[in-house]
């Protein structure tokens, strides 16, 4: 199946809704963990991050990721709660612009700036496929509470391998966005059934 590329033109309104979606399950999720009594880290991982903005600019998951992180840094710097950021982008040009964005985006910020300097926030930005770079961050998905962020095109990451460990997780939280066009295109195909 062809993939197509979100970033040529601006976001359509589903991608937005998506996006929302998202941002509105992070402002929820986030000071749930962060207000724990026992959880000293929580970590986000967007592993088809993108480039932080639509060519209108048009906030995407990286950026909203920020912005309700930044909506918390009262109660992360009481509750003293590590906030670790998993942002990958294969693509080389878009993980560029998506460096550059959050940087800025950072920096505008002066809390969530305060945040970053002092270690509390930590942004890791990874350029690999999502194949090497889901082996790569599994254990850390494990190892504390984490929201996990999958808008891919496409389902070969759909697979068993990755959802059922994505499941058996006690600690992780993920949102898994598919097209409702695939299994209406798609649906009847051996490739997409295995997937």
């Amino acid at each position: 199946m062809p993939t197509k590329d979100l970033h040529e033109k601006p976001f359509t309104e589903e991608t937005i809704t998506k996006l929302e979606i998202f941002e509105n399950y992070a402002k929820a999720w986030i000071p749930t963990f962060i207000m724990s009594k026992w959880c000293y880290e929580i970590s986000i991982f967007d592993l088809f991050a993108g480039t932080g903005y639509d060519i209108s600019g048009v906030e995407g998951s990286p950026i909203r990721i920020l912005r309700e992180i930044s909506g918390q840094i009262g109660h992360i710097f009481t509750q003293k709660t590590r906030v670790s950021v998993y942002f990958n982008e294969l693509d080389v040009e878009k993980f560029n612009l998506l460096q550059a964005a959050c940087t800025h985006f950072i920096n505008e910020n002066e809390e969530l700036k305060r945040c970053y300097d002092k270690k509390i926030l930590k942004i890791i930005y990874s350029n690999k496929s999502f194949e090497e770079i889901f082996d790569d961050y599994y254990e850390k998905m494990k190892k504390n509470p984490s929201l996990v962020y999958l808008d891919q095109n496409g389902v070969k990451f759909l697979a068993d391998k990755y959802f059922l460990k994505l499941v058996q997780s006690h600690t992780v939280d993920f949102l898994y966005f598919i097209s409702s066009s695939y299994f209406s295109r798609f649906g009847n195909t051996e490739e997409f059934r295995k997937y």
